[in-house]
């Protein structure tokens, strides 16, 4: 029978009322810095006087082909930095014409730079090999 009290299903058993405080505030917690950091990662504020100059690819591991999420992509002397999603793909918006070096980064990889070239109303596809770091 429904004894009046609600149930949680916890990893431990909650026995006061401030464990269950702390447990919901650093649930909630939680959620609000994964809700900012995600948001944080997309690329909502391009350079102060670009056009639409875009430039995308994939991040793939060079032994096993396979997509890696996660990496960090920034393009140098400007405040864009992204993120690959789960499929390895990144994209970078409004940046204007000119010469740029992008820089690649991932844990347990070797980090990657690359000179890029971007042109008015043109979009590149820029796929990049990581090399894995020998342990």
């Amino acid at each position: 029978m429904f004894s009046g009290k609600p149930m949680i299903l916890a990893l431990y058993p909650i026995k006061t009322h401030n464990q269950m405080k702390k447990v919901i505030f650093t649930t909630i917690l939680s959620s609000l810095l994964l809700i900012y950091f995600t948001v944080s990662a997309t690329n909502e504020n391009p350079p102060k006087n670009a056009v639409n100059i875009n430039f995308q690819g994939k991040v793939i591991d060079n032994q096993t082909g396979e997509s890696l999420a996660g990496v960090v992509i920034e393009v140098n002397g400007t405040d864009v930095k992204v993120y690959s999603d789960l499929e390895g793909n990144y994209t970078i918006n409004g940046l204007k014409s000119g010469k740029y070096t992008i820089f690649v980064n991932y844990i347990s990889y070797r980090k990657e730079s690359r000179e890029i070239e971007v042109k008015e109303n043109e979009n590149k596809n820029i796929n990049i090999l990581l090399v894995p770091v020998k342990n």
